[in-house]
């Protein structure tokens, strides 16, 4: 199943890395130590890297729940068979350059609901726009089209963050999956000592 999944990333970063890009990395020396000035990141300077970048559709027991950044918050261990194939298709007004099947193992039932969906269910907001964050990725889909397995999710955070210009709240949501890596590091007990 590993070999899947492995096979899977591979293909995912092959499409979106395969990309011809002007410039050249060296990576001869370290980029940063503790000498290293401040990187600033920002969409002005980042989005080169995305110029060109062809979107596949992924599939999960054949309900489409969103393009390949949607691939990382899938239950690897759940899966039985990878199917690719090539070809343009169009869903919810984007446009896709072709389909990831993936099929779950047949004692797994996911529960796919949107971010929308899921957020209802379990909170209560107030209308202050809202902002999504799975494990570590920001999602960045305006149309939110992206959906979740509920019985993947580990946790579910709101917090309220205010802005600088206008003291709007945002409402942040941050999801935690249940991977051995968040179920681990959630189980951890802090221990604090009291000696001095």
């Amino acid at each position: 199943m590993k070999t899947i999944f492995t096979m899977l990333t591979l293909f995912l970063t092959f499409n979106s890395f395969g990309q011809d890009l002007s410039e050249e990395k060296l990576t001869d020396k370290p980029k940063y130590s503790e000498n290293s000035e401040i990187e600033v990141i920002s969409p002005d300077n980042t989005g080169l890297f995305y110029v060109g970048q062809k979107l596949a559709g992924i599939f999960v027991n054949d309900t489409f729940i969103g393009s390949q950044e949607a691939v990382s918050f899938i239950n690897s261990d759940k899966i039985e068979a990878i199917a690719i194939e090539k070809g343009e298709f169009e869903m919810n007004g984007t446009k896709y350059y072709g389909k990831i099947f993936i099929t779950m193992k047949p004692d797994y039932d996911p529960a796919f609901l949107t971010l929308e969906e899921l957020s209802a269910k379990y909170l209560t907001l107030d209308n202050n726009p809202v902002i999504y964050q799975i494990d570590t990725t920001i999602i960045d889909d305006p149309n939110n089209q992206i959906l979740m397995d509920e019985n993947f999710i580990l946790k579910m955070e709101l917090k309220k963050v205010k802005t600088s210009g206008k003291h709007t709240e945002i409402n942040l949501i941050r999801l935690t999956t249940k991977t051995p890596e968040n179920i681990k590091k959630a189980n951890e007990t802090l221990i604090k000592s009291t000696e001095e």
